[in-house]
């Protein structure tokens, strides 16, 4: 679709194809249990036949089927941090990259002497690190509920480990933190050039939302990016505009305004 989008500073004329949506914090609240409004289900739903819609979320598959089931979404999205592309239609993950044992067990070594809990993509209660026993390979590692001083350190440490990305995450839990570990080809960047590939947009047609350093892989994957103002300091430096969400509504937003 053509779209003429009008900045405080600038006129865009851009033929925009596709749509990458972060979720907790960005298109839904940042809540486990939370859902996507009514007004950006709509939105969607008028706007799919013109862009290709897709969430890049670093939810695994069980916390995030039925988000994407309530968006009405049929084009891929990337789940899991990066690590796994699903065809949400069918259910079949399409796409994925695998953290190593070796690569596993260097990971619980940093994080044992903390006292915080961990867990995998295809399991729902979390465990001491020091408690986790490593069998097989696994597509992304979560820590969860850190403080502000450890997340800086875990993620300067887990980033000396080879073929590593650690980020930080949003947590449900107020004034704490997650670190979403993953194979370092496997970030939300490296499943947005694939889905691109399978979409067939190139990135300057693409535009994408995101609130936390996480997302920073999908601002490097794209040509126009949206920030939430509640989101991090770092991810807003990069954004190409900043959209106040407090209400949970900035993705919608910004969509009317560009497409409708």
């Amino acid at each position: 679709m053509l779209v003429f989008f009008v900045s405080k500073r600038y006129y865009y004329f851009m033929s925009y194809k596709a749509v990458i949506l972060d979720l907790d914090g960005t298109a839904i609240a940042n809540e486990e249990s939370a859902l996507p409004s009514e007004r950006l289900i709509n939105i969607i739903q008028k706007i799919k036949n013109q862009v290709q819609v897709c969430v890049a979320t670093g939810r695994p598959l069980f916390n995030c089927r039925e988000i994407i089931k309530k968006l009405q979404l049929t084009a891929p999205c990337i789940i899991s941090g990066g690590t796994q592309i699903l065809e949400p239609v069918s259910g079949k993950i399409i796409w994925e990259k695998l953290l190593s044992v070796e690569q596993i067990k260097a990971v619980l070594k940093i994080v044992k002497p903390f006292a915080y809990r961990i867990f995998f993509s295809d399991e729902k209660i979390s465990v001491l690190a020091k408690d986790k026993l490593v069998t097989k390979p696994e597509n992304i590692l979560f820590i969860i509920r850190i403080t502000r001083e450890d997340t800086d350190f875990l993620i300067k440490a887990l980033r000396k480990i080879p073929n590593i990305a650690a980020h930080e995450a949003p947590s449900w839990t107020p004034n704490r933190y997650c670190v979403h570990v993953t194979h370092q080809e496997a970030t939300k960047q490296h499943a947005l050039e694939i889905l691109f590939e399978r979409l067939k947009v190139k990135p300057d047609e693409v535009i994408g939302f995101g609130d936390a350093p996480n997302d920073i892989p999908i601002f490097q994957a794209v040509g126009y990016k949206v920030a939430m103002d509640n989101g991090s300091v770092e991810l807003k430096k990069l954004a190409d505009r900043v959209e106040p969400n407090e209400d949970n509504e900035g993705v919608a937003r910004v969509l009317e305004e560009i497409f409708l």
